[in-house]
């Protein structure tokens, strides 16, 4: 496989590909280490723009998988 284009990378990254074409992403991720690099630097880019907003938000001491508190309605 000839490497994938950087919006099939992230369409990867974001687990929009069919089965099949995810496979064939991933077997390609473990031979080229210029794809390999260039997503995981998508990866922490994607996460350190998820911390910024949590802490924007006023969420950022929530655990992952933990639900924001409900909106309280003002008086």
């Amino acid at each position: 496989m000839e490497c994938p284009t950087k919006l099939v990378l992230l369409a990867y990254l974001d687990g929009e590909l069919a089965e099949d074409e995810r496979a064939a992403v991933a077997v390609h991720l473990m031979t080229c280490t210029g794809c390999s690099q260039w997503l995981e630097r998508l990866q922490d880019l994607q996460e350190r723009v998820r911390r910024h907003v949590l802490k924007e938000m006023g969420l950022s001491d929530l655990d992952p998988g933990e639900s924001p508190p409900p909106e309280t309605q003002g008086t």
